[in-house]
């Protein structure tokens, strides 16, 4: 797990889009999905359910977040 994949993951989780995420991060989106999926394939656990024109967060992705927020607060999300 890297920073820069917790900033992508917290960044997806406020904006609920990776293109939004993607452009607030100034990278492509799909850099944004491969970061996140490799993400989820390290801890083993779906973080997004997605579909064409939706992203919401799982059970897990919601306390991952919340843990990601209370504990790292000194990750700077943008």
């Amino acid at each position: 797990m890297t920073i820069q994949q917790i900033q992508y993951f917290l960044m997806a989780a406020e904006k609920m889009s990776f293109t939004e995420t993607a452009k607030v991060m100034y990278v492509s989106q799909p850099a944004v999905s491969r970061q996140i999926s490799l993400l989820e394939g390290e801890i083993g656990l779906e973080l997004f359910r997605r579909n064409k024109s939706t992203l919401q967060l799982t059970g897990a992705g919601e306390r991952l977040a919340a843990f990601f927020l209370k504990n790292l607060s000194g990750v700077q999300r943008d």
